[in-house]
């Protein structure tokens, strides 16, 4: 009859062996980090837009929504001579799953959504009559979006 030090010693060499039996990641075999980047908008950069059309930008990984506002999507807005104008669009961010995928599919949070606030006139609206709209995301700021995993835009983005 073994004794319970015995067979405890034993368990222990049984387990230390299943463990190095079994397969851990190797550098090969573990994943590599891509950056945080804006991968396409729509509508593209120098298109028209209606003043009550969403912006979408579609990001290579999920975004932290917490990370979303005006000030880590900065907007500068002119009039059509180019001359700052001292505004900002109205409206709200939202995250959604690419076009042409379901809801829940698992890239659900890779679009980052603005819409503007639709106004009661043209004149008072999210988005404004006679203005050019820039979009400017800066990267790795202490306010920049971030991706869910907490990573900030690797590179600066201007639309």
């Amino acid at each position: 009859m073994l004794s319970p030090r015995l067979c405890r010693a034993s368990s222990l060499v049984a387990l230390a062996a299943l463990a190095a039996c079994t397969e851990s990641p190797t550098p090969a075999t573990l994943p590599v980090a891509r950056p945080f980047a804006v991968v396409a908008a729509q509508p593209a950069t120098g298109s028209e837009l209606l003043l009550n059309q969403p912006i979408a930008l579609t990001c290579s990984d999920d975004v932290d929504l917490s990370t979303a506002d005006l000030t880590s999507v900065r907007f500068t807005v002119t009039d059509y001579g180019g001359n700052p104008v001292g505004e900002q669009p109205r409206g709200t961010f939202r995250l959604r799953a690419p076009d042409g995928q379901p809801e829940d599919s698992p890239d659900r949070r890779r679009v980052l959504e603005f819409t503007p606030a639709i106004g009661t006139s043209r004149h008072d609206g999210g988005l404004r009559l006679s203005r050019r709209y820039t979009i400017d995301l800066a990267a790795s700021a202490p306010t920049s979006l971030r991706s869910a995993r907490g990573r900030p835009l690797e590179q600066r983005v201007r639309l």
